[in-house]
């Protein structure tokens, strides 16, 4: 008998184009409101002498969706105060990757002892394996520089900062030039400061000492502001180009 013939075969359709990539939701933070303006986009505007490139702005973020919504934003440089190691690797994993440079801080109270030195170094080790450009500690790293220099072995290619605690407390009894060279000899990258170890009053000539000492030896200083309208006056004030946003 004759062998049936094979059916024929449709030839199977071609796959639709994808569809075009859909722009990024705004951003909205639901505690300043639905028109609140990410940080990054309202300094872009705010130093009339100044381009952006000229200023680096550090977004304060706690947790996985505040670091996407920075980014979101704009941000280019997320600052990670999380309340708990979960949280902590969970934002590092949810940025990286992504555009921005993301500084881990430790999470632990400014104690003493080798048990805050070593909660500060497991704290390291998970933002050096999730991805982390930079991580902060306070004291007693700002005061042990052996210890401080010993961290940032470790920590390498990961930058080591000073907390703004530490830093403004070492300040207070240290001359701003000898704190630089001093840190910077250990391999700390950067400082932190909100008053530069004086008082409010005395605030702008002590950051700019403070900014003009850490640029002779070779580290960043960066201002703490609760709002990014208060950046560019302090800008004017010290010549501070880092800016870590609250």
């Amino acid at each position: 008998p004759a062998t049936p013939a094979a059916p024929k075969r449709e030839p199977s359709p071609r796959p639709s184009p994808p569809d075009a990539p859909r722009a990024s939701p705004p951003f909205k933070d639901p505690k300043k409101g639905k028109d609140y303006k990410p940080p990054t986009r309202e300094l872009q505007h705010a130093p009339p002498d100044a381009p952006l490139s000229a200023v680096t702005l550090g977004i304060q973020c706690a947790d996985a969706d505040e670091a996407l919504a920075a980014l979101r934003g704009g941000a280019r440089r997320l600052e990670l105060k999380a309340a708990s190691a979960g949280d902590f690797c969970a934002a590092l994993r949810a940025t990286k990757g992504g555009a921005a440079k993301v500084v881990a801080h430790h999470g632990g109270s400014d104690g003493d002892g080798p048990w805050f030195e070593a909660a500060a170094r497991a704290d390291l080790a998970l933002a050096k394996a999730n991805g982390a450009h930079g991580f902060v500690v306070g004291a007693p790293f700002a005061v042990r520089h052996e210890a401080l220099a010993a961290l940032c072995a470790v920590a390498r290619p990961v930058k080591v900062g000073l907390s703004s605690g530490a830093v403004d407390a070492a300040l207070a009894n240290t001359d701003a030039a000898a704190f630089c060279r001093t840190v910077a000899a250990a391999g700390c990258d950067a400082v932190y400061s909100r008053t530069a170890g004086s008082s409010p009053a005395g605030r702008g000539a002590s950051l700019k000492r403070l900014v003009a000492r850490g640029r002779d030896a070779g580290v960043k200083v960066v201002v703490v502001c609760a709002s990014p309208r208060d950046a560019p006056r302090v800008r004017e004030e010290s010549g501070a180009s880092h800016f870590l946003l609250t």
